[in-house]
């Protein structure tokens, strides 16, 4: 287990974190939308910022995600500002792309002429649909087209299924998962929709929506992660409530609070299930005390934690099944 973040005010992980990545050469990336990226050697040393805060080039005010492109260098989408960064590998931000909205998150198929991307985007032919493919070739983002496991119409409190997880491509396609339902939908990487898998657990047997709760009622659950494994098995993961939610809200009734001044890791623990998409059928299943907060290759995941003196750590885990366990859904 890799743990990333430092007590000093250097290599400091703010809480809320919205997105870590691994680039192409090992090292990690934490973005908590508060200051520039930070990014950590393979072994969790802390190496630098990128770029700095600030609206101008190579600046960032809430970098939200981190996409690995071609040559090492990474994609980091910016909410808001509106616009996504190349950073080299030898990280050094460069060429700047305008986006339509804020596009998170992303998977490349083809660097820069083919990429996925979740986002709400309201011109006439792509609102409604969660999904685009876009093209990162200019500066401005061109959407190629749009798609989704609905039909596109706009209605009324049907915002969640506009919220997507994705995988990396695999064999010519991809998987999304809704955040706010237990939808798992299989597409080629045109936007041709090739599956539907969906599960209704007790735990998450109805849609969710975007709110973490409230003094008397338990954060609902959404997925926080998905991923998709060398054997084609789908690693799931699904942010629930932990036994320790009330206490996060020890003074609720007398001011408001901002998510961030939450104590997010005694909010939400984790309940991951791998399933056999050709089976549709879970194989395996595992609940961590830990909110899960990220996939990542290499059947890694990224979680938030504090530990005893109060700093906030991104802890970088390995999993794997142990085959002779079955289990059914």
């Amino acid at each position: 287990m890799n743990t990333l973040g430092t007590a000093d005010s250097i290599g400091y992980i703010r809480s809320g974190i919205h997105g870590v990545a691994v680039d192409g050469l090992g090292r990690f990336w934490v973005l908590s939308g508060e200051g520039p990226p930070l990014v950590f050697d393979s072994t969790g040393n802390f190496v630098r910022e990128v770029g700095r805060l600030g609206r101008g080039p190579g600046e960032f005010v809430r970098p939200l995600s981190a996409v690995p492109v071609s040559g090492d260098s990474v994609l980091v989408v910016d909410g808001a500002l509106r616009r996504a960064t190349v950073v080299s590998a030898s990280l050094a931000p460069g060429r700047v792309v305008q986006l339509p909205d804020v596009l998170r998150p992303l998977i490349v198929v083809t660097w820069p002429s083919l990429v996925v991307a979740n986002g709400t985007i309201g011109t006439p032919s792509s609102i409604g649909w969660p999904l685009h493919l876009v093209a990162f070739d200019a500066i401005e983002a061109r959407v190629v087209s749009s798609f989704g496991p609905d039909s596109g119409e706009v209605r009324p409190f049907e915002g969640s299924t506009l919220h997507q997880q994705l995988t990396r491509p695999r064999s010519g396609s991809f998987w999304s998962a809704d955040i706010l339902r237990y939808r798992l939908s299989r597409w080629s990487t045109t936007g041709d929709r090739l599956a539907t898998l969906e599960r209704r657990p007790g735990w998450f047997s109805t849609p969710s929506r975007f709110w973490i709760g409230n003094p008397q009622t338990p954060p609902p659950p959404a997925i926080s992660a998905i991923a998709q494994d060398d054997d084609g098995l789908l690693w799931v993961f699904v942010r629930i409530p932990a036994p320790t939610w009330r206490e996060v809200w020890p003074h609720a009734a007398e001011r408001e609070y901002r998510y961030n001044e939450l104590q997010l890791e005694k909010m939400f623990h984790t309940t991951i299930e791998v399933i056999d998409p050709s089976a549709k059928r879970v194989v395996a299943r595992l609940t961590l005390p830990y909110w899960i907060i990220e996939s990542m290759p290499g059947n890694r995941a990224a979680a938030y934690t504090v530990d005893s003196n109060g700093v906030p750590h991104v802890d970088i885990f390995a999993f794997e099944i142990a085959r002779n366990r079955r289990e059914n859904p």
